[in-house]
C-alpha cells in the first residue's frame, strides 16, 4: 500500500484530524507495516511454536561487527543522502533489497548493528521532509469523501447566497418609485397698491378686482 493510499485511509477514518497529524500517523503505519513484513519474512509471528507465548528472537548470524562499518552511523543519516555503513554507498533510502542482496542482512539487524533505534528510518531528515512536502503537494485528502462533501456544501451555500442577492436586486428594480409632490404653499395672494387683492383669469393674467 502506498503512502498516499495509507494517508487517504487515515483521513477517512479520522475526519477531525489535521494534515500534519495525519502525516505523522502515516509514517507510523508505514513503519509498522515494514516491521510486520520483516517479521513474517523471518518466520517470526510473535508466538512460540506451541502458541503459548512470545517466540525467542533469533539472530541470523550475519557475522558483521562494528569493526566492519565503513562510516560513523551517527553521521550516516545526515545531509542530503543516507550512507550505508557497510559499503559506504549513498542512497535516498537504505532499502531492504540493498541490505539483503549486497550484505545479506535485514534492516532490523542493520539497525541493531549500527546502534539505531528499532523505529529509525534509514533516510536523512532532509529527504524525509522532502517526501512529506511532496505528499502535501499531491493533496491526496482532496480525493477523500470528507473533502468532496465539504466542497459540495460550500458550493451550495455560495449558490444560495448568490440567488438571495439576485432576488433582492430584482425586487428593488421592479418596485416603481413615486414622484415626490411639490409641497403646498401657504402664502396668501399679494395685494396691489390699492389694497385690493389681484384676481387671475383663466389664462393666468392678473386683473384688479373692483
Amino acid at each position: 500500500m502506498s503512502e498516499v493510499a495509507i494517508l487517504k485511509v487515515i483521513l477517512e477514518a479520522n475526519p477531525g484530524l489535521s494534515i500534519d497529524d495525519a502525516l505523522k500517523l502515516t509514517d507510523k503505519a508505514i513503519k509498522s507495516l515494514s516491521k510486520t513484513k520483516a517479521d513474517i519474512a523471518k518466520g517470526n509471528t510473535g508466538a512460540s511454536d506451541d502458541g503459548n507465548g512470545p517466540a525467542d528472537k533469533k539472530m541470523s548470524g550475519h557475522g558483521y561487527t562494528q569493526a566492519d562499518l565503513k562510516c560513523n552511523p551517527v553521521n550516516a543519516l545526515q545531509g542530503d543522502k543516507a550512507t550505508c555503513c557497510l559499503c559506504g554507498k549513498q542512497f535516498d533510502i537504505i532499502t531492504k533489497p540493498h541490505l539483503r542482496e549486497s550484505h545479506g542482512i535485514t534492516p532490523e539487524e542493520y539497525r541493531n548493528l549500527c546502534g539505531y533505534s528499532p523505529t529509525q528510518r534509514l533516510m536523512t531528515e532532509t529527504y524525509r521532509q522532502q517526501r512529506a512536502n511532496k505528499l502535501k503537494g499531491n493533496e491526496p485528502w482532496k480525493q477523500t469523501n470528507r473533502w468532496k462533501d465539504k466542497q459540495a456544501r460550500e458550493a451550495a451555500a455560495r449558490e444560495a447566497a448568490s440567488q438571495a442577492v439576485d432576488e433582492i436586486v430584482t425586487d428593488d428594480k421592479s418596485t416603481p418609485m413615486e414622484t415626490p409632490k411639490a409641497p403646498k404653499s401657504d402664502a396668501k395672494p399679494q395685494a396691489n397698491a390699492s389694497g385690493t387683492p389681484e384676481k387671475k383669469d383663466d389664462k393666468g393674467d392678473s386683473t384688479l378686482k373692483l
